[in-house]
């Protein structure tokens, strides 16, 4: 047990009173086994009292196998499990490059969006500016190749 008196600290209280349990349950164990032990296993009434107390050393020492775990990994004594695993890199799309445009840029005899005529004359519709935009937008990233 570690004794020191930094501000309370690893003063093996804990590990001591695991230590004490430990040693119950022990005892508990040792004494369940000879009450079974000392039962007939030929006797119907007694058999069943015999698994009875064997279930229960065994409950017991489970619970003792936790402690003394618990008292291993308070003194230091644990290990670790570590899992390591390769994986396939992931794949990431190429970025276009800072300075790429945003829409496709225009080519040469490209038509305007609308005349001088249908501005003056505000004959143009916003459905049929947007239909011409859409189309004007689709021939543009066709011809720069990105579709």
């Amino acid at each position: 047990m570690m004794t020191s008196s930094a501000a309370g600290r690893k003063t093996g209280l804990a590990e001591g009173l695991l230590e004490q349990q430990l040693s119950a349950l022990s005892q508990f164990v040792g004494q369940s086994l000879t009450v079974a032990g000392a039962l007939d296993p030929d006797d119907i009434d007694q058999a069943a009292r015999r698994e009875g107390e064997i279930g229960q050393a065994a409950r017991v020492a489970k619970i003792s196998a936790q402690l003394g775990i618990a008292i291993s990994r308070l003194r230091g004594e644990f290990t670790h499990r570590m899992v390591f695993r390769k994986e396939e890199p992931v794949q990431v799309a190429e970025l276009p490059p800072p300075d790429a445009a945003p829409v496709p840029p225009p080519y040469e005899g490209e038509p305007p969006l609308f005349t001088e005529e249908e501005w003056k004359n505000e004959t143009l519709t916003n459905e049929e500016l947007w239909r011409r935009h859409d189309a004007r937008a689709t021939e543009r990233a066709r011809r720069a190749g990105w579709i």
